[in-house]
């Protein structure tokens, strides 16, 4: 059964199941009509592609979900189009290199999560690529 809700920011779409959990294609946008988000649900969780857009219609975030948690690739832009961040999860946690950029571009960190912790080396930047600080940690937290 399809679902609607008019909110403040805009109106949400998505359908539900006998059971009243949400099933199928879910779709939310901005009052002027542009489309905010695009997800998918499965037994009431949100699952598959995940995508949403800033209200100018710059894309925003893209990612998939599975079971109700990030999983795979993610990233996500400033509203000028650019780059900000750059990750991968497992099981809803950050998994692997995680690089966040600024709006001009410029790489500000870089890292590498295991199971949602911070791990190993990581690098801060300033603008123009000159190194903020750096360090290493493990468990997430910083060593030294």
């Amino acid at each position: 059964m399809q679902q609607t809700r008019d909110t403040v920011r805009g109106m949400e779409v998505w359908c539900e199941d006998r059971r009243g959990e949400r099933q199928g294609p879910s779709e939310w946008a901005y009052r002027d009509g542009t489309t905010a988000q695009r997800a998918h649900y499965r037994e009431g969780e949100i699952d598959g592609v995940f995508e949403s857009w800033h209200p100018d219609g710059a894309r925003r975030a893209e990612g998939r979900y599975e079971a109700g948690a990030r999983s795979g690739a993610w990233r996500e832009w400033h509203s000028n189009g650019e780059l900000w961040l750059d990750v991968h999860y497992a099981a809803g946690k950050a998994e692997g290199r995680w690089l966040e950029y600024d709006a001009t571009g410029t790489l500000m960190f870089e890292g590498t999560y295991r199971a949602g912790e911070l791990e190993g080396a990581w690098h801060a930047f300033r603008p123009g690529n000159e190194e903020l600080s750096s360090g290493t940690s493990s468990n997430g937290r910083l060593d030294g």
